[in-house]
């Protein structure tokens, strides 16, 4: 009993020690933004395959746990404000204890998706699978500050330091998810261990309260709360205002950013999360009262970083190299170091705590909101990326400043020589065709690097980088888009090409096109191009499976993304085709004489059915299909739970006993050939064959593509061997991928050492 008496003082003398207190909150806000930030991607990435692997899923995703963080804000604020304590802490508790009965968290049994856009209902899904544990665990970061600036410890007059720790705990979390957890777990082995996470999280609340709220007082350790013992300073609402802005830009540049990104690559964690880990991180560099990085060197950075950023994305796709990747990527965050620095140096007395959160939380609300909502349904390009790299420019501090009247003269003279600027850029574009559009917007943008380098204030290298802007607008002689319409699964537009083509793009990916008039300028009816051409592996595919069909009966074809609808033209009489599209508005442009023709002239018989894959072809009946094309892609990415066991296995059943199933594989990228190649190969009593074919020439008529060949019977896959470019199944060197399971970063990096 003596040494239970001494130990359990010396726990008492712990809990009220200064050491003891600092160590407890540090320790339980770490692991809740743990937690908080490593549920994200598990949930996103569990209802990703219901909609098709579409990067609007994480946009929206994002701005769903957004609304809820500030949710759990406007709660927090409530229960410091209004209740006692003690009586607070007893609350959140007893919630937290709740909120348990709604783990381990998961997709409801019935989560089937509507066709077209889903933005209500995967609101709605995210909110009945984990809506209450993560609002629970979103209030727990100023709810923890509060307390400990309740406790007596000499930092708890300024408890944002603890901020630190919190977002220490979510980059953690999401930069340890795709390199540890996504690699080694499956999603339900990880549903499990965030439930064992939030029960220990729960157990340290408990003991956080104790220690700030109960023993203080019961042991007299510490001293009064210092909160309490001054008078505080009223918020302005200019205040709050500013504080939402400052919220808003960087918040919506993110969402804004990784959709940007996982356009063309793939919509997966590994890509999600690489932003968001930067966007925290800059928390971390800035918000604290001196700087892990010279301020100076944030401000000076802003506008050369955004004034490159805005060259790449005027320069056309085929232009675009990872050098201008990695400016735009600089440039979000040059953005967001400044907006968050300024936040921590307009942050208000410790008593205003949990408002200040509040009210950062909802701007960050509204920038996900008009990023990830607001802007697809207003604009019909990705316009909202451009524009909040100009808000960002408007946030400098002493912009909005009236210019002292020393000053006027000169600001004056700085707009006349812009506009003289522009206008020569303009004339200068015209009368020297000669002169690449590369070249001239690369003197622009050194000139502007230049200028603001050259010490420029705030207000002048503003101006310069809208003068950049205007320029490299009004100088461009990029391909102007025939139409551009964009839907939950992204931007598509319809260019001319080379001056004899009409191509439809997804993102900066063609997704096919058709010959409207020769080098001369005569009208033709074209065959089908690009990947679809005569000798390319899909049709060829067509070709072997009508050989191995059964004599007699009808011909099957089952097409999983319409794209402009060319191989509908390598359809014979008599035969069934059918084509299978998540995007309404690729099968509105598609079917539009105006922009192709394939489908007027090759209509498929079986229609189109939109929705995304593996749900709509689960209605169709097994043993159907002779020929199954699996050839969706989200911009240039293949949706990742459409290369799963579960997924070839099922396309499996839906082939006759001769029947052929390809897989179109083509990457910028990732290794796909190798994961479909294994993937398919796990399963029993299958052949599999890959043909990554070359075309030489560099016309968009004839294009290279990769496809992995599988069926049931083996004449069909040693017919594909035969086929240029073919040969057998790689070794199986890697996991199989499964709707549990997958491993994008490693697709990745062995196509970058290929």
């Amino acid at each position: 009993m003596t040494t239970l008496a001494v130990r359990g003082a010396q726990a008492r003398q712990l809990l009220v020690s200064n050491a003891g207190v600092l160590q407890i909150f540090a320790a339980t806000i770490f692991l809740s933004a743990f937690l908080l930030f490593s549920v994200q991607p598990v949930f996103a990435k569990m209802v990703l395959p219901k909609l098709g692997g579409t990067p609007s899923v994480w946009a929206v995703s994002m701005c769903f746990f957004q609304a809820v963080l500030l949710g759990g804000y406007c709660y927090a604020h409530a229960l410091t404000r209004y209740a006692p304590a003690r009586t607070g802490a007893a609350i959140h508790l007893t919630l937290m204890a709740l909120a348990v009965l709604a783990l381990p968290f998961g997709l409801p049994a019935n989560a089937t998706p509507p066709s077209g856009d889903a933005y209500v209902w995967l609101i709605g899904t995210l909110a009945g699978g984990v809506g209450i544990p993560f609002f629970m665990v979103s209030a727990n970061a100023p709810l923890l500050q509060s307390w400990f600036a309740r406790s007596g410890h000499p930092h708890a007059a300024d408890p944002y330091f603890l901020y630190g720790a919190s977002n220490f705990g979510s980059l953690l979390a999401l930069l340890s998810y795709p390199v540890f957890i996504e690699p080694s777990l499956g999603l339900s082995a990880q549903a499990g261990i965030w439930t064992a996470g939030f029960v220990a999280l729960a157990g340290l609340i408990g003991v956080s309260a104790v220690a700030a709220l109960v023993m203080p007082r019961s042991v007299g350790a510490v001293a009064a709360p210092v909160a309490a013992s001054r008078q505080l300073a009223p918020l302005a609402w200019r205040d709050r205002a500013i504080w939402i802005a400052l919220a808003f830009v960087p918040s919506g540049l993110l969402t804004a950013f990784t959709t940007h990104l996982t356009t063309d690559i793939t919509s997966a964690p590994f890509l999600w999360v690489l932003p968001l880990a930067a966007f925290l991180a800059t928390f971390i560099l800035v918000f604290r009262e001196t700087p892990l990085l010279p301020e100076r060197y944030i401000a000076n950075s802003l506008a050369p970083l955004v004034a490159m950023a805005l060259l790449a994305l005027t320069l056309p796709p085929s232009e675009g190299n990872l050098g201008m990747v990695l400016f735009s990527a600089m440039a979000f965050l040059a953005v967001t170091l400044h907006c968050h620095r300024e936040l921590f140096k307009r942050r208000p007395d410790a008593g205003h705590l949990t408002e200040f959160y509040l009210w950062m939380s909802f701007g960050g609300v509204l920038g996900g909101m008009f990023a990830s909502i607001i802007a697809p349904q207003i604009f019909n390009t990705i316009l909202e990326y451009p524009l909040l790299y100009v808000a960002a420019i408007a946030c400098q501090t002493g912009l909005w400043q009236r210019p002292a009247a020393s000053e006027q003269p000169a600001l004056l003279k700085l707009v006349a020589a812009v506009v003289v600027i522009v206008s020569a850029c303009a004339v200068l574009a015209a009368a020297y065709p000669s002169i690449t559009e590369k070249t001239l917007k690369l003197l622009i943008v050194a000139a502007v690097v230049g200028a603001c380098v050259w010490r420029l204030d705030a207000k002048r290298s503003a101006l310069m980088v809208v003068a950049a802007f205007a320029c490299l607008m009004t100088i461009s002689k990029g391909v102007v888009p025939l139409s551009s319409e964009r839907s939950f699964f992204g931007v598509v537009h319809v260019v001319p090409l080379e001056g004899q083509y009409r191509a439809m793009l997804h993102g900066t990916t063609l997704h096919g096109a058709e010959r409207v008039m020769t080098a001369d300028g005569q009208k033709v009816t074209s065959e089908p191009l690009t990947y679809y051409h005569a000798n390319a592996p899909m049709p060829r595919g067509v070709e072997i499976a009508r050989q191995t069909a059964k004599p007699g009966e009808a011909f099957n074809a089952g097409v999983v993304g319409l794209g402009v609808g060319a191989l509908a033209c390598h359809a014979h009489g008599g035969e069934n085709w059918r084509y299978y599209e998540i995007d309404p508005v690729v099968v509105k442009v598609a079917s539009d004489p105006k922009n192709f023709t394939y489908l007027t002239r090759c209509p498929p018989r079986d229609g189109i059915i939109v929705g995304d894959a593996r749900l709509t072809l689960e209605a169709e009946p097994k043993g159907k299909f002779d020929y199954l094309l699996i050839d969706a892609f989200s911009s240039d990415a293949v949706p990742v739970h459409l290369l799963t066991r579960e997924a070839i296995g099922m396309y499996l059943d839906l082939l006759k006993p001769s029947g052929v199933l390809a897989l179109h594989v083509s990457s910028r990228f990732m290794d796909l050939p190798r994961v479909a190649s294994v993937t398919a190969a796990s399963l029993k009593d299958v052949h599999v064959a890959v043909v990554e074919s070359q075309v030489s020439s560099r016309s968009i008529a004839m294009m290279g593509s990769n496809v992995v060949f599988v069926s049931r019977a083996a004449a069909p896959v040693k017919e594909a061997m035969a086929l240029p470019g073919g040969k057998a199944a790689y070794p199986p060197t890697i996991t199989p991928w499964s709707d549990d399971y997958s491993d994008v970063m490693g697709a990745i990096w062995r196509h970058v050492r290929r």
